[in-house]
């Protein structure tokens, strides 16, 4: 199967990235590690820029991962949330457990 992942840090950028990868045959993936740089002028316009949409501004690091291929999808799924799981933070490892289903 296919995994994406899709994240981007908020206060540093204004559009977010993706990075796919295949499962292997115990279905499981690895993304590597991503670093960004950006200067002080641009975390700060980056911020201001942010603040300006309000309730639903977004800050820091946020990244999340989904599943698909061969007639199946499936993402994180945070069962006591009931959301899709979205990482945010600065964590040195993250790991998600994903179970798929047939596409509708």
């Amino acid at each position: 199967m296919t995994v994406r992942l899709v994240y981007q840090d908020y206060s540093a950028e204004d559009r977010s990235h993706e990075a796919e990868a295949t499962t292997d045959a115990h279905g499981h993936v690895a993304f590597p590690a991503r670093t960004l740089t950006a200067s002080l002028g641009t975390r700060v316009a980056q911020i201001l820029s942010s603040a300006t949409e309000g309730a639903h501004a977004s800050f820091g690091l946020h990244a999340s991962v989904f599943a698909f291929g061969n007639g199946v999808e499936g993402f994180d799924y945070n069962e006591l949330t009931h959301n899709a799981v979205d990482w945010t933070g600065s964590t040195g490892h993250m790991t998600s457990r994903m179970v798929v289903a047939a596409s509708r």
